[in-house]
């Protein structure tokens, strides 16, 4: 990296031979006095350099960045403590950021507004190596242009809003943006809380104005001598309070003139004589004052009670739980409170069910009964041994008969022509007998019956003490009643009757 300082040296060299890197120049020319006269800075040639992963490779003091990007670290070929550096942006490069490294370490960035810069394409910025903690970083040492206020290393810029204002911050050291309501400025738009703070209305070019209800304490107490002309009190103000709507209304509302007296819508006056505690009786027109004793003598009353339950006496409840609803039962010396349960068991009535008997369906437990004279049963069918049949329907000619020790069974109509027969136990229906003998065992009276006997052929004969009887075809016209009879013990003959 170039170290000469500016001007030129008064020390002329003539190069003899070739003109090249290895020819050496005594300490006196290199230590002669330079001459000031010219401009400019000798030996410091532009570098022209592009950022490549945040970093560039100084090789001259001059440099200036090709295009945008962001630069992290500084890595120069040969470099010293107090070594210098200009930093500028070719005019094309508008977006060059300078990071600004708070940690530090080789080759970073420590800018003075102790955050990121953007590289101005008109001013050069100033570094100078340091080293700083064995490591040579790059300080800041001057130049730039300071594009905002937040660029200066002591403020801190967030958030800026109209009307902010700068102030300093003891707690970060530096300086920072505050709004009207964070420094207690008054503003046309803010809303500013004052205590304890006076305002002189009276004072050239202060007024209150546009004070809303909502503004006013409700303790405020302002004096009602504040209002109109001042005339009214407090106390005659507070008046108002109690009225239930347009004052005058309601006094136009009032009986213009008072009639005295007793009758309706009169006004009664108080007679003379009247004390503290006194009833009220109406004397004529006007009331007068009663005591209580001659409020008993006026009624009739009696001046002290006895309580008790005798004839005359004055009855008191003697029950310390009677209750709404109860009913008033005496006792030796009063009324005492029974309830509905109460009442029944002293009537006995403890064991009463409260039951409808229109809705009573009715009990098992029921175990005698009287005589039921009327009314139509209904219920299950009467068992036989309670005096019943046992049977709920019946057909058309069934008949009952005891199919057991007190069971009565219904035996269905037999068929035509069938004939009730009896076994060994019960009756049944069978069939008329064909041809067997059916014994005559009684006179049979035939006054008031008869006997329907078929038509057929001369049946079989009778057997032995039998006779039959039958009737005949005689001819196609005639029917003819015969007998057949034995004769002898074993013949028969055949004998017409009819």
């Amino acid at each position: 990296m170039a170290r000469n300082s500016y001007g030129g040296t008064t020390h002329s060299v003539t190069a003899t031979g070739s003109n090249d890197s290895s020819k050496q120049v005594s300490v006196n020319a290199w230590n002669a006095e330079h001459t000031k006269s010219e401009a400019g800075m000798l030996g410091f040639t532009k570098q022209s350099a592009t950022i490549s992963t945040n970093a560039i490779a100084s090789t001259g003091t001059l440099i200036e960045i090709q295009a945008d990007g962001t630069l992290n670290t500084i890595t120069p070929t040969d470099s010293n403590e107090f070594d210098l550096i200009y930093l500028i942006a070719k005019s094309t490069a508008t977006s060059v950021t300078i990071t600004h490294d708070a940690g530090g370490g080789a080759g970073k960035i420590r800018l003075l507004s102790a955050a990121n810069e953007t590289l101005s394409t008109t001013s050069p910025m100033i570094l100078m190596c340091r080293t700083i903690s064995s490591a040579k970083e790059w300080v800041q040492y001057g130049g730039g242009v300071v594009n905002a206020i937040n660029d200066i290393g002591d403020v801190n810029i967030t958030s800026v809003a109209n009307e902010d204002v700068l102030a300093y911050d003891s707690t970060t050291s530096k300086w920072i943006n505050q709004s009207a309501d964070e420094t207690g400025r008054v503003t046309a738009d803010s809303t500013t809380t004052f205590t304890n703070k006076t305002i002189d209305q009276d004072a050239t070019g202060n007024s209150i104005t546009n004070l809303a209800n909502a503004s006013i304490k409700a303790s405020a107490g302002i004096d009602a001598t504040k209002i109109a002309d001042g005339t009214v009190t407090s106390a005659e103000f507070q008046y108002i309070n109690t009225l239930s709507s347009n004052a005058q209304t309601q006094i136009d509302g009032k009986q213009a003139t008072l009639s005295f007296g007793i009758s309706s819508g009169d006004v009664t006056k108080a007679g003379a004589g009247i004390a503290d505690n006194d009833f009220i009786r109406v004397d004529g027109t006007t009331f007068e004052g009663r005591s209580a004793s001659e409020v008993l003598s006026d009624i009739g009353g009696q001046a002290s009670l006895t309580f008790g339950i005798a004839n005359t006496n004055a009855v008191k409840i003697d029950d310390a739980d009677a209750a709404d609803d109860d009913y008033a039962k005496l006792t030796s010396s009063g009324i005492e409170g029974r309830s509905a349960t109460e009442v029944k068991t002293d009537l006995s009535l403890n064991n009463v069910e409260n039951t409808a008997l229109s809705t009573w369906a009715g009990t098992s437990n029921i175990t005698t009964l009287g005589t039921i004279t009327t009314g139509t049963w209904t219920g299950t069918a009467v068992a036989d041994e309670y005096g019943g049949t046992g049977q709920a329907t019946y057909a058309q000619g069934d008949i009952l008969y005891a199919s057991a020790t007190n069971t009565l069974t219904k035996l269905a109509k037999g068929s035509t022509g069938e004939i009730l027969t009896m076994t060994a136990t019960i009756p049944e229906w069978a069939s008329a007998a064909s041809g067997s003998d059916t014994p005559w065992t009684e006179v049979h009276n035939f006054a008031g019956y008869y006997y329907d006997m078929t038509v057929q052929t001369k049946p079989a004969n009778p057997s032995a003490n039998n006779a039959r009887f039958y009737v005949k075809e005689i001819d196609s016209n005639n029917d003819g009643l015969f007998c057949i009879m034995r004769k002898n013990g074993t013949d028969t003959i055949e004998v017409q009757l009819a």
